[in-house]
């Protein structure tokens, strides 16, 4: 029985492990330099400027297409200091291979009007998830703007347009998924104690009925 309790608490650890996993990732910027380009930063690798290797969130961004920002007149960041933008391009795309759902949520800065779509295929091919429209916002770099898109299926790629293209829209803590469907790895873990417990305490009556 012993034996067997280890295994229920084993598995249902391992349950916690996967589902701390597959929680939202957020992405904050933090760790590239400025106007470096993030790249595989946040792919297990590098940035341009090779800052990292940053965390392994299967997320990568096409050379030229996004880079991060350290300077400039900003303030109120959702998480200071590093921004990301793009220019010199009418689109950026982030793609993840594998995949998120639910929902996207980022904060945004904007000069000139642009958008955001998602999509179930790499580099904004395939069916179109979500649109989200991204109106100017009253003073530029330091009010900051929340937006969020719930939508059905798996994103692979987000595709991010600039109306203006050279450096007027900025994003930061860009989030991917949800986690209101998946339980709290501490739950899970209380989980794992309390079905111990009753392995235990089934053992010990057992024992006790056979006296």
């Amino acid at each position: 029985m012993k034996t067997k309790a280890v295994l229920v608490f084993s598995a249902l650890l391992s349950l916690s492990s996967v589902a701390a996993q597959a929680g939202p990732i957020q992405l904050t910027f933090e760790g590239l330099l400025d106007l470096e380009q993030v790249e595989e930063y946040y792919n297990g690798g590098v940035g341009g400027f090779t800052s990292g290797p940053g965390p392994n969130y299967g997320v990568s961004f096409p050379a030229y297409s996004a880079l991060s920002l350290a300077s400039g007149p900003f303030g109120n960041q959702p998480t200071p200091n590093v921004l990301y933008f793009y220019f010199a391009t009418d689109a950026a795309k982030m793609n993840i291979p594998a995949g998120f759902d639910t929902l996207f949520s980022f904060y945004y800065t904007a000069k000139k009007p642009g958008s955001v779509t998602l999509y179930d295929g790499l580099n904004g091919t395939g069916n179109v998830l979500a649109t989200v429209a991204l109106p100017v916002t009253p003073n530029p770099g330091y009010v900051w703007v929340s937006k969020s898109v719930g939508f059905s299926g798996t994103a692979k790629s987000v595709d991010f347009i600039d109306a203006a293209w050279d450096k007027n829209i900025y994003f930061d803590n860009l989030t991917l998924g949800s986690a209101t469907s998946i339980p709290e790895p501490s739950s899970l873990v209380l989980l794992a104690m309390a079905a111990v417990g009753f392995v235990f305490g089934t053992t010990r009556r057992r024992r006790g009925s056979t006296r």
